[in-house]
């Protein structure tokens, strides 16, 4: 699958109603000339990025996977400016953490011969100061006309404060002496703490049945989604 190109001119006043039988015609209008949107419209999306937590690369389908396009941002996310990712001796494999660079070569391998035209995949990168970051990765294959991998496009979100903060949350979660769950409208329970756990055991002590993480996701009622409680 090939990835889509911006329109390459947009045309004004080409929408214009030609006036009704006996009615005076509006006064002529200048034509504004067709405005060429490719530069603009890239720039634009492309300081959407420059002060988040996502960058856009574009690898070569290869197994060290040398990098041919970066935002300018990655140098927050991986602590290299973008001309040395560039670099034809820079290989981006060389990145990724001991413990998860096999299982992420190989699910690349599986992927391409799976024919698949995008996916996604989670893994840590080792900064250059030692930081271990948490990346998210979306991977979109350009082929070409013969429908063979010619490259492959994709941006990458830094997850690390992100999953820090529910490990936070999770501790203080599970200190408090009070039943804290959290459930969604759409998957119901998502998280309960010990004191929840401890009180459904009691309830069942009780001669109360027993309710199990995924019956107790189905009785939650509606007022209760998509929000954090506290007993």
């Amino acid at each position: 699958m090939a990835t889509s190109d911006h329109p390459a001119t947009i045309e004004y006043g080409s929408l214009d109603e030609a006036p009704a039988s006996g009615e005076r015609p509006p006064p002529a209008r200048p034509r504004r000339r067709a405005r060429r949107l490719d530069a603009e419209t890239l720039a634009w999306e492309r300081d959407l990025f420059v002060g988040g937590p996502v960058a856009v690369l574009v690898w070569r389908p290869e197994s060290r996977r040398p990098v041919c396009h970066v935002s300018p941002n990655v140098v927050r996310i991986f602590g290299y400016p973008a001309e040395s990712m560039m670099d034809e001796d820079f290989h981006y494999m060389a990145l990724i953490h001991s413990d998860d660079v096999d299982r992420v070569a190989g699910e690349v391998v599986r992927y391409l011969n799976e024919g698949r035209d995008a996916w996604e995949q989670r893994y840590r990168i080792v900064r250059p100061d030692g930081q271990v970051r948490r990346l998210y990765d979306f991977t979109v294959v350009d082929r070409d006309d013969l429908g063979e991998p010619r490259l492959l496009r994709g941006y990458v979100m830094d997850e690390t404060e992100m999953l820090q903060r529910k490990r936070d949350f999770r501790t203080l979660a599970d200190a408090i002496a009070d039943a804290v769950w959290i459930s969604a409208a759409d998957t119901g329970l998502l998280y309960a703490n010990p004191d929840l756990h401890r009180a459904i055991v009691d309830q069942a002590a009780d001669g109360i049945v027993l309710i199990d993480a995924g019956t107790l996701r189905s009785e939650v009622r509606p007022d209760q989604t998509e929000s954090t409680s506290s007993r």
